[in-house]
């Protein structure tokens, strides 16, 4: 009997690894579409979640199964952006002492990360997409 138990265990751990693995990349796939969306159209109307879905090729009920609205995609994906940069830029930040050196760095690192991807600079440079408690506007 409990090398059943043991087995049925593994096979359940199995699944629920797989389920909470799906739930991430479809988690994912809605943000980076939300993203594309975001950075295709700065300067025009804003999008709504019919552009994200479309662009995602997921249904409705698929985008509200991890999003209440367009908005809380905006903070998820904003947050988690400059939380990523952030974290990316405090190695260097973190020795500098001088405030004029900080925001000097910040700034450098900024502009080449823009130069570099140029989806994420389309996102990031949109003053709707930062939200307040992000770890960017902490330091």
């Amino acid at each position: 009997m409990q090398a059943s138990d043991s087995k049925e265990k593994n096979v359940s751990d199995h699944r629920t690894r797989m389920a909470e693995k799906k739930r991430l990349l479809m988690r994912t796939k809605l943000l980076d579409a939300a993203m594309r969306v975001f950075a295709e159209r700065s300067g025009g109307p804003p999008p709504v979640i019919d552009d994200v879905i479309c662009e995602a090729k997921v249904s409705r009920g698929t985008f509200y199964r991890y999003f209440d609205s367009l908005d809380q995609v905006l903070v998820t994906l904003g947050q988690e952006l400059n939380n990523q940069m952030t974290t990316e830029i405090l190695p260097v930040y973190d020795v500098l002492s001088e405030p004029w050196q900080r925001f000097s760095v910040g700034f450098r690192v900024f502009l080449l990360r823009a130069v570099l991807d140029r989806k994420w600079a389309g996102f990031v440079t949109r003053a709707d997409t930062w939200p307040h408690h992000a770890l960017v506007a902490e330091y």
